[in-house]
């Protein structure tokens, strides 16, 4: 049976993931099971890749996690250089947080916050539900009422 880790742990999301519904309770489901062991730090990767209208599908954070960008934009390298700051930071600390980095709250510590990556706003909130739904069943779906 799966038991907490007193280890922390970074899990995270794309917004047009392969099942975005699913990737959001399961990690909702990790942080609540760490809750009093270690603190879970989750993040949301909104980014679609400049040049691809199929916006910021599954693994699309690792080009920017890892800073392996070739040819991207300027605010593209900005949004990768902040996300390795803070990767690098949980690195060594196992806390993601770090001197002029927008605070990122363990999520048992602010209400349910995931971290925001995208161009412009790299901010702890709640992911909107309706939009991970949308992400998931698809706009017809949800309009026709399944």
């Amino acid at each position: 049976k799966n038991q907490p880790c007193d280890i922390n742990i970074i899990c995270g999301m794309t917004s047009e993931d392969t099942m975005p519904l699913i990737f959001y309770v399961m990690m909702r489901l990790l942080a609540k099971k760490q809750k009093g062991y270690a603190d879970t730090y989750s993040y949301y990767f909104c980014r679609q890749l400049p040049g691809d209208d199929l916006g910021a599908w599954h693994s699309s954070d690792l080009w920017y996690t890892y800073g392996s960008l070739d040819k991207f934009t300027k605010e593209d390298r900005e949004l990768s250089n902040t996300m390795m700051e803070y990767f690098a930071n949980f690195i060594r600390t196992g806390n993601p947080n770090g001197e002029n980095l927008a605070d990122w709250p363990s999520y048992q510590k602010n209400s349910k916050a995931f971290m925001h990556f995208d161009i412009g706003e790299c901010k702890a909130r709640k992911p909107k539900l309706s939009q991970i739904l949308k992400n998931t069943f698809g706009k017809k779906t949800l309009e026709s009422g399944f």
